[in-house]
């Protein structure tokens, strides 16, 4: 079988179509070869682009092909002896899969407003009626100190060279920085934005010490006089009208 037979046999004209014919039940698309100890993954959400993606996988590591598109591994192994193609739902994929396959998908903000809702935390209709605010001090200053913990968790796996407690850390805060935003009803979406426009523009690389920020780098970035600040006081404004 190739990968074209397959197409056609689910009554398919292209990959596209079939991504589109399957997604609904499956997540992805894997694709053993003959005599290679590796798979081909190819998201079905129609949304992704697997141009875009890394998509080749060992079972052991991911391995990443360079300057080769998903188009192009379609193209080249279309005409191959496929020893077996198998959809997959996403229950059954490994961890390497799923992080390969649903990176793209993370969204810190969303994620947290989805834990908050089932957890009581908030609701949806709260999200979107209601102007951005302090939430109430007790509960606020128990999130910020919920950071602190976080951040103190971060050094210590440094000083001990941990890194998986590391990045636990680091993802800890920032899910817990996501959902404080989340909490306070600041549209966290639209402020990140504003600061990445901001920190990509009117910024240099510190080359020396004489010219370093007050944290004393040069691995660090400096504020040029072309710099312009976030917006962050006027989009909060704008999200306060009308609630």
């Amino acid at each position: 079988m190739t990968l074209n037979d397959f197409i056609i046999d689910n009554n398919c004209k292209n990959f596209n179509e079939l991504k589109e014919r399957l997604c609904n039940k499956y997540a992805a698309l894997r694709v053993k070869m003959k005599g290679v100890d590796y798979s081909y993954i190819f998201s079905l959400n129609p949304k992704v682009d697997n141009c875009n993606m890394d998509r080749y996988l060992s079972d052991e590591w991911i391995k990443t092909i360079n300057n080769v598109t998903a188009c192009t591994f379609l193209h080249e192994i279309n005409g191959m002896y496929i020893e077996s193609i198998e959809p997959v739902t996403k229950d059954t994929l490994n961890a390497k899969e799923v992080a390969l396959l649903f990176a793209h998908e993370a969204n810190v903000f969303d994620d947290t407003f989805d834990f908050q809702v089932k957890y009581g935390l908030m609701t949806r209709e709260e999200m979107f009626e209601k102007a951005p605010y302090f939430i109430e001090k007790d509960n606020l200053m128990m999130k910020i100190g919920h950071l602190k913990e976080e951040l103190a968790e971060i050094e210590k796996a440094a000083e001990n060279g941990d890194l998986a407690e590391f990045a636990d850390g680091i993802i800890d805060l920032i899910y817990v920085a996501a959902g404080l935003g989340n909490l306070c009803r600041l549209p966290m979406k639209e402020l990140w934005n504003d600061v990445q426009n901001s920190n990509m523009v009117g910024k240099e690389r510190v080359t020396s010490l004489d010219n370093a920020t007050k944290r004393g780098s040069t691995f660090d970035v400096r504020k040029t006089d072309k710099w312009v600040g976030p917006r962050g006081a006027d989009i909060i404004k704008h999200f306060s009208l009308g609630k």
